[in-house]
């Protein structure tokens, strides 16, 4: 049942006039082969402390973290959890709120944040695109990191690549003035495509103000995929915005 219940969740189902069902273009592609009982098990037992339920209305995100904290660091499609679990680790005094499609990913991410016993986290599991759309109040958060989106790099997949111009301006609508946008990755295409398209959207700017540029580098850990385009002696693209609105 839990199974069932974790993968109808993922998406919002869409139909059309005529009650026909909108077949939509994902930027993931989740299989059930991937994960076993044990991850679910994991989810269950952990979501009460660590998970936020998907909600077709917007959250307060001091109320839900229940503290004062007053920066919100979102961060889209965190794969096993490195990279959330080590920024929630150099920003205790702000609200991580992380989302993810993969359940593997979430069930190692969930069962690491118990054995950091760190209490600024929360997850969600479910397309990024509809908590953004559903869930997050505009102009609400601070940072938001997408760390080696994958970047479906056959042209004909190029229209899966969740970093679109509609997605990115929802990011830029959510956004507090002079919030930071991030986003790392390895393909070189991806990263050219993702620049011409921040460069037509005058809510980002690629020139930062108020900024300490080197302490986001520095507090940023080596994910798996970074390692390994360290391997491939692959080039690594940091692209930072700010939002300017």
């Amino acid at each position: 049942m839990i199974k069932n219940k974790l993968i109808n969740n993922l998406v919002l189902p869409k139909y059309n006039l005529y009650g026909k069902f909108i077949r939509n273009t994902r930027s993931f592609i989740c299989r059930s082969s991937r994960y076993s009982q044990k991850h679910i098990n994991t989810i269950k037992k952990y979501w009460p402390s660590f998970g936020l339920n998907f909600q077709c209305h917007a959250i307060n995100i001091q109320k839900i973290f229940n503290n004062f904290n007053q920066s919100t660091i979102l961060d889209i499609g965190f794969g096993n959890g490195e990279s959330l679990i080590n920024t929630s680790s150099y920003n205790l005094d702000k609200n991580i709120l992380g989302i993810e499609v993969y359940i593997p990913g979430v069930s190692s991410c969930i069962k690491k944040i118990h054995m950091s016993q760190i209490n600024n986290v929360k997850i969600i599991l479910h397309d990024a695109v509809e908590v953004l759309k559903y869930m997050i109040h505009d102009n609400t958060l601070n940072i938001i990191q997408c760390f080696f989106p994958d970047p479906w790099p056959k042209l004909r997949h190029h229209k899966r690549r969740i970093l679109q111009k509609s997605f990115i301006q929802l990011l830029a609508k959510k956004q507090m003035y002079h919030g930071i946008l991030y986003i790392v990755t390895d393909c070189s295409t991806y990263a050219n495509d993702i620049t011409k398209i921040i460069n037509i959207i005058p809510e980002y700017t690629s020139k930062l103000e108020n900024i300490n540029y080197f302490s986001i580098f520095n507090e940023r850990t080596v994910t798996k995929f970074e390692k390994k385009a360290n391997i491939l002696n692959r080039k690594i693209f940091n692209l930072i915005f700010q939002c300017i609105k």
